[in-house]
C-alpha cells in the first residue's frame, strides 16, 4: 500500500510539474509548491473524491465519465485554493490541467491495479 502511494505522489509530481510547463497560464511560486500540490491534490481526491465519485457513479454512467472529470476539476480547484504555490488562471487553463491530471490518474489507477492482481 505504501509503495502504491509513493508511485502515485511521484505520478502527481511529474504531472503537475507538466502542468506548469506546458499549460499556458499555470504558474509556480516557489520551490516546494509541486510536491506540495501534488500531495494536497493526492489526499483530497484519496478522501472527497473517492466519496464523490461513489455518491455519483450512476451519473457518471449516464455521462459517461464526464461528472468525473467534473469531480477531478474540482479537486483541482480546491487544491488551487489551499495551496499557494500553483496559480491557475483562466478556464482553458483550468480544463487542460483537469485533462493532464485525471489521464494521470486513471492511469496509475489502472497500473496499480494491475500490479495488485499478481
Amino acid at each position: 500500500m505504501l509503495k502504491n502511494m509513493a508511485v502515485r505522489l511521484i505520478a502527481f509530481v511529474v504531472a503537475f510539474t507538466l502542468v506548469v510547463l506546458i499549460v499556458p497560464g499555470v504558474e509556480r511560486n516557489g520551490n516546494w509548491s509541486i510536491l506540495i500540490s501534488a500531495l494536497v491534490y493526492m489526499v483530497i481526491n484519496a478522501t472527497a473524491g473517492r466519496i464523490l465519485k461513489f455518491v455519483t457513479a450512476p451519473l457518471a454512467l449516464l455521462t459517461l465519465g464526464l461528472s468525473i472529470f467534473a469531480i477531478n476539476l474540482g479537486v483541482l480547484v480546491i487544491t488551487d485554493w489551499l495551496v499557494n504555490g500553483i496559480d491557475i488562471h483562466g478556464l482553458g487553463s483550468w480544463l487542460l490541467a483537469a485533462v493532464i491530471l485525471s489521464a494521470v490518474s486513471l492511469f496509475v489507477n489502472y497500473s496499480n491495479r494491475r500490479r495488485n492482481r499478481r
